[in-house]
């Protein structure tokens, strides 16, 4: 039926899923959008949280619904919600040909009519323990053809109840789930953690990361959310990276990948025009090929430049892209890539940069309109101040669609975080006086010390040019966190490898050890691979060379909130639903 190496892989990525967050999600169904459109009418964004788990074909669908079955009659009980589409092919290599399996129609071949009957018997046995043993489990057949009637040949005696497929059919699924009323860290409305079973899984970094996860997530989102309430004292700073941005599909609001950034420069500067693939959706993976984020680090090592290589960054980037390496598949440093001069002062051709750079800009004016959903909710959160490294306009956008249904003194404060400080006239003047910044700050606490594609300015990406945008780093993460101040300071979607910013923080540390440190300014790093980047930290592993990461060890050593290993809108979720249940909102 299927590959041994295939079941593998179903099986440890369910067992991970479970282990790691304590509930699972499984959507069946092939379609492209069948990710966005599930999450849309459940989550209300883009993305479905990490728990979930798809599969796109009839082999897959049998291999997961085995594996769940056992787990229910072994007696596990985690929560879960099941969404199963009636067309499908048969595995994932061959995808031409979709049947709908329940009621397979003739001439198909003796394997594919076997995988139908499977698939069948599997349903309803999972059907059955939903509405007999298993009150915490939801299961939603859909289709958009309904009303196909069975053929005359066909002897079942319980056709399967399907339901039309449109938005409201999910959305009461949502109710139903809500109804339930699970405890929040179990809850399936929820996208973080709730009590994993980590020591049923092989991979010991699965167990820990588990462990981590269950013990910090809650208690710390709970502590952030008290934090931001009108009555708390210091101040709550957010720092925004590219991770904040990126979009769920291409056809969907947020940023491209860097990396699909990068080709569309080099695209400009070969003059092939842009890409054919950058306005199609992103085909979600199916489960039996999905991979963590330490497996796409080990199983891909990317291509570098040799060192003894007489070429620019830029020049060899180039050179690999016109050859046909994906950008993804080769490392390199952003930096470094728009850069007049190259580690050994040779100068980059004039022309070739100011055609990458002008690629690279209209490339993210092509994403840069609307605005993601957890933007939104971060517009709504009163954050002491928003620092961001990104150019989009994501911060702006959603901070005037969140005040418009807000009273006047809510809609000033919120207004104020997607008004941009003019840190222009830092640059334009020697001294501005302190009067005239608090003035400024009563109005506009939104910061982009690397430049915005507002301004008509050029935006910094060149080492010299954040080097140079380093003191106003300095000066705009100081404004609220002080050496006398306790407060908090929320990495959102940045990896912290920028050395300048490496370079800002310890100068924020002062002459205080890391303990002292840390006990008055509270970090959180919400981050993908935080934890895995945290424990490689440790002595003996690796070396260390960021500052970050000697913070982000010592936190994980301590137990203290620090590396936070989800995405970005997972995170921004669960806190907007934490912190709307302390404020009464």
């Amino acid at each position: 039926m299927s590959t041994s190496a295939t079941s593998n892989d179903l099986t440890r990525r369910l067992d991970e899923a479970v282990a790691l967050y304590g509930k699972l999600g499984l959507l069946i169904d092939d379609a492209d959008d069948a990710r966005s459109r599930a999450a849309r009418a459940i989550y209300g964004c883009e993305s479905l949280p990490s728990w979930w788990l798809i599969g796109r074909s009839l082999v897959c669908a049998i291999e997961i619904l085995a594996w769940l079955h056992h787990r229910i009659e072994s007696g596990a009980t985690f929560p879960a919600i099941v969404i199963l589409d009636r067309y499908l092919p048969a595995s994932c290599q061959d995808s031409r040909r979709k049947v709908p399996w329940d009621v397979p129609p003739g001439g198909l071949n003796e394997d594919l009519r076997e995988y139908c009957t499977q698939l069948r018997a599997a349903v309803e046995r999972l059907l059955f323990a939903a509405g007999e043993h298993h009150p915490q489990l939801f299961v939603e057949l859909e289709t958009s053809y309904p009303h196909r009637l069975p053929p005359a040949s066909c002897t079942l005696e319980r056709p399967l109840s399907w339901k039309t497929r449109n938005p409201d059919l999910l959305y009461r699924l949502r109710n139903k789930i809500e109804k339930v009323r699970l405890r929040e860290p179990m809850s399936l409305l929820s996208f973080g953690p709730g009590q994993g079973v980590g020591n049923q899984v092989a991979d010991p970094r699965v167990c820990e990361q588990a462990d981590w996860l269950s013990s910090i997530y809650w208690s710390t989102l709970q502590e952030l959310a008290d934090s931001l309430s009108a009555n708390a004292s210091g101040p709550v700073v957010l720092l925004t990276g590219a991770g904040a941005s990126f979009g769920a599909s291409r056809l969907g609001r947020g940023v491209a990948r860097t990396d699909l950034l990068l080709e569309e420069a080099c695209r400009h500067v070969l003059g092939t025009g842009k890409s054919e693939n950058r306005v199609k959706p992103i085909r979600p993976q199916c489960g039996c090929s999905a991979l963590a984020p330490w497996e796409i680090a080990e199983r891909h090592e990317p291509k570098r430049q040799p060192t003894n290589s007489q070429q620019t960054p830029l020049e060899w980037m180039i050179g690999e892209f016109r050859q046909g390496t994906p950008i993804s598949r080769i490392s390199w440093q952003l930096e470094e890539v728009f850069s007049t001069k190259d580690r050994h002062g040779k100068g980059v051709d004039p022309q070739t940069l100011q055609a990458f750079r002008e690629g690279f800009r209209a490339a993210l004016h092509h994403h840069d309109h609307g605005f993601l959903y957890h933007h939104w909710l971060l517009a709504q959160l009163p954050w002491t101040q928003i620092i961001t490294t990104n150019f989009d306009s994501f911060h702006e956008r959603a901070a005037v669609a969140a005040a418009t249904s807000k009273a006047t003194r809510q809609r000033r404060k919120i207004l104020r975080l997607g008004n941009r400080f003019p840190a222009e006239i830092e640059d334009w003047h020697t001294e501005v006086s302190d009067r005239d910044r608090r003035e400024l700050l009563q109005w506009s606490r939104l910061f982009k010390p690397y430049g915005s594609l507002l301004a008509p300015l050029p935006v910094r990406l060149a080492a010299e040019e954040l080097l140079h945008a380093k003191e106003r780093f300095k000066r705009t993460l100081g404004t609220f966190l002080t050496p006398d101040v306790e407060g908090t300071l929320v990495v959102l979607g940045h990896s912290v490898r920028d050395h300048f910013l490496n370079e800002v923080l310890k100068e924020l540390q002062g002459n205080a050890d890391n303990e002292t440190f840390l006990q008055r300014i509270r970090l959180i790093w919400v981050d993908p691979v935080a934890f895995d980047r945290a424990q490689h930290a440790r002595p003996g592993i690796g070396p260390v060379t960021l500052q970050w990461d000697l913070w982000m060890r010592q936190m994980l050593a301590c137990r203290q909130a620090g590396p936070f290993p989800v995405n970005a809108h997972e995170f921004v979720y669960d806190l907007w639903r934490v912190y709307v249940e302390a404020t009464q909102i």
